[in-house]
């Protein structure tokens, strides 16, 4: 499956222009194997091409790094670390299929149902805003 997906440097910002409107971009690039250290880059609300040049970087027929973006950007002041995160407008979560009993499709069951199911999802969690997979779980964003 993974190699039917084609990456689209465009699409990957129009979605976080939907999700962040205004705010500033954080975006990393970090390889699933070997030096995985994270190719961190803030970009402002104007500078759309730059940040897809930077997705595009990480995504060609000899570069497939994973990339990530910090959808509350807005409050962040320094290095991402939770110390330097002043307000969170989304609630992010990940959840890993593994984490959970069953084969896979069980699991991706399991999963949906305690994103969607008002009885299953924790009291006070609200339905998702955006959800993806994203090959061995899903993740999840709600404001």
């Amino acid at each position: 499956m993974a190699n039917k997906l084609k990456p689209s440097p465009s699409r990957a910002i129009e979605f976080l222009r939907w999700l962040t409107s205004n705010a500033p971009m954080h975006l990393e690039s970090m390889a699933s194997q070997g030096n995985v250290k994270p190719n961190a880059q803030n970009f402002a609300p104007q500078n759309e091409v730059k940040a897809m040049a930077f997705v595009e970087s990480g995504n060609s027929d000899n570069v497939q790094r994973n990339m990530y973006f910090l959808p509350n950007a807005e409050f962040l002041s320094g290095k991402r670390k939770k110390e330097n995160l002043s307000t969170a407008r989304f609630l992010h979560v990940d959840l890993d299929f593994k984490d959970y009993p069953g084969e896979e499709t069980e699991q991706k069951d399991i999963v949906l149902s305690v994103l969607h199911d008002e009885k299953k999802r924790p009291k006070g969690i609200p339905l998702p805003t955006a959800m993806w997979f994203t090959g061995g779980g899903a993740r999840r964003f709600g404001s």
